[in-house]
């Protein structure tokens, strides 16, 4: 019987050590939080990044930085500013928002 039991013993410590030995043929993943990418954090994610332009837009404007602040808009953006009317593109947001900053507009 003590046989028996040293010859299962010798065979379960070959079959393990033989195991270890072996490489892996799986490629090796970089590994990244579960929450980097994730569609359900995105929605933040770009809530903060309008947060911030919205920030900056009000810093500029407030001290009268015209350039900087029509710089936020893009070429074919629209401002609906009712009823004022539909200003389409820089050109037509910076002469409609210079006028209130060049009348001391602020806030």
């Amino acid at each position: 019987m003590k046989g028996i039991k040293t010859v299962i013993t010798a065979a379960a410590l070959m079959i393990y050590l033989t195991s270890c030995g072996q490489k892996s043929n799986t490629e090796k993943t970089q590994i990244k939080p579960s929450f980097i990418g994730d569609i359900t954090t995105l929605h933040h994610e770009v809530a903060l990044e309008v947060l911030n332009a919205s920030k900056n837009w009000i810093m500029n404007f407030n001290a009268g930085n015209a350039v900087a602040y029509v710089k936020g808009y893009d070429r074919n953006a629209v401002v609906r500013a009712m009823p004022f009317g539909i200003k389409k593109g820089t050109s037509e947001i910076s002469g409609f928002w210079k006028p209130f900053i060049s009348s001391g507009a602020t806030n």
